[in-house]
């Protein structure tokens, strides 16, 4: 099937004050054929806003202590990615970035800090900087007016921006006079890794770090402040600073990437709508087939006392990103809990988007409650979420919503629940986790968006006890989810499996279920995902026979 979609860049080239609108149609064949015609669009379309932005450059740098020694660099693309529900988006990535060259005889300005190109000596103010303040400019132009049609409201915008400084010491602290605020522990990225900042007023500017954090705050402020198309979007600021200690002491950079997410989609939607005669539905409209005719037993299951812990939405989702359809798993496993395994309501405890107090209190809960059965209880924990490897230990974390990735602190640690499940005074204990520890998301993409891909196989808890744990992947493996069924892929099958059983099934039988289903979907979709069982020694032949009633 061929469909035709039109892609208008909006691009404008300046000649003689006429602007020349240019549009571009990309036939939509194969990926192949999609990535081959966006790829020629590209480089005509950079080509364009590349001789504007020289013309430009010409009419601004005509202004008195201004010199031409400012290269910026424009890159409009449009790329197909994978969104945080794991389908594909065709995005429009817009990326912005200058070079400055400085030439001998302009070090005695720069050194007397009078204006030049760039960044003066020690100055985070972008007024400081003429090649900051004119691609600022220059993208301000470009959104509110060729581009605005990409930026409606609500939609979801990804800016990232990057300070890059050289490694030299700073001998002495610079002042600094507050104009953004104080900042204590946020989190950015430098060189790569998640880094807590830290700059004051009282502390000052000691490295040089700090200052390219403060030249990125000037640059977020004014995107926010004077970029209009940006005040009626879904926006995530990323926040980036790179010190190259290789560079020498004028190295000073600033670059910006705009990612307008899914600016095509609608587009290709209704395409193949008129082409196939498929009504569009609404991706909220979806309801999965094991949402409905959940299976309904007459028994009451008295012993059974159920923790579920469902995190879809991160206070931190710029730096770990959401995870698709967590909330609906919790949900709808509860329903399963309820209807087909016939676990009073009042004997489950549910918690959405549990912060740290959220997963202590919980898990309190389910060791009191234990306790209370006098060693009668069926235990089920189940968690959907993210999970986190600690780099220098290889312990695994789960992340609560309010939790930092890097700050262990922050985190509810697995050998913890471990213990605590260990010692309980229970009959079994039944652990399913819908999320990977090797610090990847469940769109396959790093959890920790723009550090190296540096993935652990974590090391595997010891347990004890009557606990048996189910996991949705093994060692390096992602947990993804399964968009059309809006569910985490694990899920998915877990209770699938439920359903077709009417809950009447060994967990041996169940692990194998739910295996077959995850590894033969993932390998349809060209992806690795093996879920794994582990008990203690003592349970490897007894667990077989075990069930959830």
């Amino acid at each position: 099937m061929t469909l035709a979609l039109a892609i208008t860049g909006f691009c404008c080239l300046a000649q003689e004050s006429e602007i020349v609108s240019k549009s571009y149609t990309v036939v939509l064949e194969d990926r192949a054929t999609v990535l081959k015609k966006i790829e020629e669009a590209n480089i005509e379309l950079q080509k364009v806003w590349q001789q504007e932005l020289e013309l430009k450059k010409k009419d601004f740098l005509k202004e008195e202590n201004k010199t031409e020694n400012i290269v910026v660099d424009v890159s409009p693309e449009v790329k197909i990615e994978k969104s945080e529900d794991g389908g594909d988006e065709m995005n429009l990535n817009l990326g912005f970035s200058y070079e400055t060259v400085v030439h001998d005889k302009d070090l005695t300005v720069i050194m007397n800090n009078i204006k030049t190109d760039d960044y003066p000596l020690g100055k985070y103010d972008l007024t400081a900087s003429n090649a900051c303040t004119m691609t600022l400019e220059f993208i301000r132009n470009k959104l509110d007016n060729e581009l605005s049609a990409y930026f409606s409201k609500g939609q979801k915008v990804t800016i990232k921006i990057t300070g890059a400084t050289d490694g030299s010491p700073i001998r002495s602290a610079i002042p600094y006079f507050g104009e953004y605020g104080d900042f204590n522990n946020k989190l950015i990225y430098l060189n790569g890794q998640l880094h807590s900042m830290t700059v004051t007023k009282e502390s000052g500017i000691t490295q040089n770090s700090q200052l390219g954090f403060l030249r990125i705050q000037g640059v977020e402020q004014y995107l926010k402040t004077f970029v209009n198309v940006l005040q009626r979007t879904d926006n995530t600021f990323q926040i980036y600073a790179v010190e190259n200690k290789e560079k020498g002491a004028q190295y000073r950079r600033i670059s910006i990437e705009i990612i307008v997410h899914g600016a095509f989609n609608n587009q290709v939607e209704q395409e193949i709508a008129k082409k196939t005669d498929i009504p569009q539905v609404e991706a909220k409209d979806i309801i999965s087939d094991v949402d409905v005719n959940i299976p309904e037993t007459s028994e009451s299951n008295e012993n059974g006392i159920v923790l579920i812990i469902a995190n879809e939405n991160y206070k931190n989702s710029e730096y770990v990103g959401n995870v698709p359809f967590a909330n609906n798993d919790g949900k709808i496993f509860k329903e399963y809990c309820m209807k087909t395994l016939g676990i009073p309501e009042r004997q489950i405890k549910f918690v959405e988007d549990a912060t740290l107090n959220g997963f202590n209190d919980g898990v309190k809960w389910l060791a009191r409650n234990a306790v209370a059965w006098e060693g009668d209880a069926n235990v089920v924990v189940y968690y959907a979420g993210h999970g986190v490897p600690d780099v220098k230990t290889e312990k695994a974390y789960m992340v609560p919503v309010d939790g930092s990735p890097i700050d262990v602190e922050q985190l509810y640690s697995l050998e913890k629940l471990y213990n605590t499940l260990g010692t309980m005074p229970a009959k079994s204990v039944t652990v399913f986790l819908d999320a990977c520890f090797s610090g990847t998301r469940r769109n396959g993409q790093m959890m920790v968006e723009g550090t190296r891909s540096v993935v652990i196989d974590v090391e595997e808890e010891v347990l004890k006890g009557n606990v048996i744990v189910f996991s949705a992947a093994d060692g390096f493996q992602t947990a993804h989810s399964f968009r059309d069924k809006r569910h985490g892929l694990f899920t998915y099958y877990l209770l699938k499996s439920l359903q077709d059983s009417n809950g009447e099934i060994t967990l041996d039988e169940l692990f194998s279920k739910i295996k077959r289903g995850v590894m033969r979907e993932a390998s349809l979709n060209s992806y690795d995902q093996t879920p794994t069982v582990n008990m203690p020694s003592e349970l490897e032949v007894l667990w077989k026979e075990f069930t959830l009633k």
